[in-house]
């Protein structure tokens, strides 16, 4: 029984489109082109975690030095954006439940709306790569949650890299 759970969840990870290609492999490729990222760190926090150095700004500065480290240059303007979005509450004394989500957000083109824009399709803005996590910050872990910023930005730059591979002697290596 233990091993057809497994396998049942192994399936439904790995969604295969007809011609192989997986939805993560789908979504990657909507990040062909970029050039640069602009970040935006969205941070509901409890007042008592921001006394212990984990708030936007400090969140903001785990994110940036990711992209940093993987030489993907940070934009300070531009529609296309990294959204970091973390939310965190109070559970029993001293524990901590939180989310960390990062997705690209960026314009699309919806083709089956019928009201068109001049290019023949509905314009949206909307996330086409997305990556999160839920867990659990004890008392002496509370950097778990700057961790998981960490690495969903490091999932991200991956991605990015795949798809934008860096010139020969780009500086940024980790």
């Amino acid at each position: 029984m233990k091993s057809a759970s497994c396998l049942l969840a192994a399936f439904f990870c790995l969604i295969l489109r007809a011609d192989g290609q997986t939805l993560e492999e789908q979504n990657r490729y909507t990040l062909s082109g970029l050039k640069e990222v602009r970040l935006v760190v969205e941070a509901d926090l409890p007042q008592e975690l921001t006394a212990q150095m984990i708030n936007e700004s400090e969140l903001r500065s785990e994110a940036e030095l990711h992209l940093r480290r993987s030489g993907i240059p940070i934009a300070h303007m531009g529609l296309e954006a990294l959204y970091v979005i973390v939310d965190a509450m109070k559970s029993t004394p001293g524990y901590y439940v939180f989310s960390v989500r990062a997705e690209f957000r960026q314009m699309v083109c919806i083709r089956r709306l019928e009201r068109q824009g001049p290019s023949g399709c509905a314009p949206a803005y909307a996330p086409t790569w997305a990556v999160g996590v839920i867990g659990i910050a004890g008392p002496t872990r509370v950097s778990a949650i700057r961790e998981a910023v960490g690495l969903r930005v490091d999932a991200f730059a991956n991605a990015f890299l795949a798809v934008n591979p860096r010139e020969a002697g780009a500086e940024g290596k980790k």
